[in-house]
């Protein structure tokens, strides 16, 4: 991981992935047309300014899959 960033290319092909890094922030990974290109931890604005120029920005999302399904016995009465 660098301080610094890495080198810019096109913006275009570049994403990055961002998940919870518990108490220190966040965990972002860089990939671009050709693989990875970098990783950093820090704050969401820091670790997105950090990789800019980026063309997509993915946040992992916890989704409770089980309060979604009792939603749908509520609303439904089914239970597949």
């Amino acid at each position: 991981m660098s301080g610094a960033g890495p080198e810019p290319s096109d913006p275009a092909g570049r994403v990055i992935g961002i998940d919870a890094a518990g108490k220190r922030g966040w965990a972002a990974v860089l990939v671009d047309e050709a693989g990875f290109v970098d990783a950093e931890v820090g704050t969401l604005e820091t670790v997105i300014a950090w990789a800019e120029p980026i063309s997509v920005i993915a946040v992992d999302i916890p989704i409770d899959v089980t309060d979604v399904m009792s939603q749908r016995v509520g609303m439904t009465g089914v239970t597949d």
